[in-house]
């Protein structure tokens, strides 16, 4: 510590000399920057993006064969866009990086963003692109395929930062 004679300049004590020759200044710790440094499994994301899709797709074909046989080979082009929407997605994540766990969960918010302007932008490219029958088929698709791969991924991150929890 330092003491003070006359309000003016502090003057240096054994104890804080020592203190001082052995203190290094660091970088000033965001309140983000909690915990360790986490990356999530790239390999998991991309699997449950592909089955979730691939589920969804299977599903819609089966129920729009039921109802408008005709239609039924758009539940397989909006699964695939979800798809695509989530794996350029994955982009915005980053999930090979490495981040400390307080920082995870702005990243993932800003992923679920990009995910959900990504599927915007495909369905309304499947809608123009689909016949006058098929758009109720395409739109139901892509909808619960977004839900379905946003659920999938959210137990994947949740399985892999499980660990670090309290």
């Amino acid at each position: 510590m330092t003491e003070t004679t006359d309000h003016t300049r502090p003057v240096a004590t054994p104890e804080a000399e020592a203190a001082s020759s052995e203190f290094v200044p660091e970088r000033p710790v965001h309140r983000l920057d909690v915990g360790p440094v986490v990356t999530l499994s790239t390999l998991r994301l991309l699997i449950a993006i592909l089955i979730a899709s691939a589920a969804t797709g299977g599903i819609g074909w089966l129920v729009t064969r039921a109802f408008q046989p005709a239609a039924a080979h758009v539940a397989w082009w909006g699964a695939g866009g979800v798809a695509l929407a989530f794996l350029a997605g994955l982009g915005v994540l980053r999930p090979w990086r490495g981040r400390h766990l307080g920082r995870w969960p702005m990243a993932w918010l800003a992923h679920l963003g990009a995910c959900f302007v990504a599927t915007l932008v495909v369905a309304g490219g499947l809608l123009y692109s689909a016949s006058a029958g098929e758009h109720a088929a395409v739109g139901l698709v892509v909808a619960a395929g977004h839900f379905i791969v946003l659920m999938a991924e959210a137990v994947v991150i949740g399985k892999c930062l499980k660990p670090y929890s309290v």
